[in-house]
């Protein structure tokens, strides 16, 4: 938990336009463009949190931990690129 926070702390500190509010944003036209966002409206810092995120999910699978990552991961409104597939992988998917 403590290096989820500190993450999230350091990337704030690093770009004042990372938050939950843009990085939402930024996945949901993810999701309605089916890929990339383009270059304006990508919010430095949103990927790197729900990579994180997404790392201590797969981690843990179940549980405290893994309900504590998916309750950052649903804040931030994550979503994936994949190799596999050209749609972003969402919260949902994801099991979250």
């Amino acid at each position: 938990r403590a290096a989820v926070e500190a993450r999230i702390r350091q990337l704030r500190a690093g770009n004042p336009h990372f938050s939950e509010e843009t990085c939402t944003t930024m996945f949901q036209t993810q999701v309605k463009l089916g890929g990339p966002v383009p270059p304006k409206e990508f919010v430095k810092g949103c990927n790197d949190v729900c990579e994180t995120l997404k790392t201590v999910k797969d981690y843990w699978g179940t549980g405290d931990m893994a309900t504590f990552a998916c309750g950052h991961i649903n804040d931030f409104g994550c979503t994936w690129n994949t190799a596999e597939r050209v749609a972003p992988v969402t919260a949902k998917e994801l099991g979250c």
